[in-house]
């Protein structure tokens, strides 16, 4: 095993991007992540009653579909608590990169991270789409950047790739993650 550099752009056929669209005062905070073919994928949810929008469309992504393309990304506002304005916020964020890249519905997931109980800006994300797409790159610096878009209360950017060879074939995995800050 071999730690390599790249993050989340490390493996074959993954490109990103990020901006900083407005759903925080300052700073990036929205990130698309897209891979060029589908993606097999797992999940684990919280047992918690109360669950957010994206968490309870991803739940019922994993329950009914094998594969994705495509992550959109914001953090600033967690689409926790909206009810159903929240629901209408999650299903344009798809629509627009359905628009926007020519994806379906069931090959995207969505996360979102920050404040809970205040509806997402929804105008915000959407234009900020509009900016990330044409931008989609397999660079570091794509990668870093959207690294970054992810964090809240975070004091650096948490991205990790490796290069592992099994049965002949070297795999590449890369990631990136975020820290908690439960507190506002």
């Amino acid at each position: 095993m071999e730690w390599i550099k790249g993050g989340v752009v490390a493996p074959e056929g993954f490109r990103t991007y990020a901006t900083a669209s407005g759903i925080k005062k300052e700073g990036l905070d929205l990130a698309v992540i897209h891979s060029e073919k589908p993606c097999t994928y797992a999940g684990v949810f919280t047992k918690n009653v109360v669950k957010a929008v994206p968490v309870v469309w991803n739940m019922k992504q994993l329950e009914n579909h094998e594969c994705i393309k495509a992550v959109i990304i914001n953090s600033g506002n967690a689409n926790a608590c909206t009810g159903a304005l929240g629901e209408k916020h999650a299903l344009i964020s798809a629509t627009t990169l359905v628009e926007q890249m020519g994806l379906r519905r069931d090959e995207i997931l969505l996360a979102s991270t920050g404040v809970i109980g205040v509806p997402l800006p929804i105008e915000c994300l959407v234009g900020g789409i509009g900016k990330i797409v044409p931008q989609l790159s397999r660079s570091y610096e794509s990668g870093n950047l959207s690294a970054k878009a992810m964090m809240t209360t975070d004091t650096y950017a948490k991205e990790a790739a490796i290069a592992i060879e099994l049965d002949g074939r070297v795999i590449t995995v890369g990631g990136m993650a975020k820290g908690s800050g439960m507190i506002h």
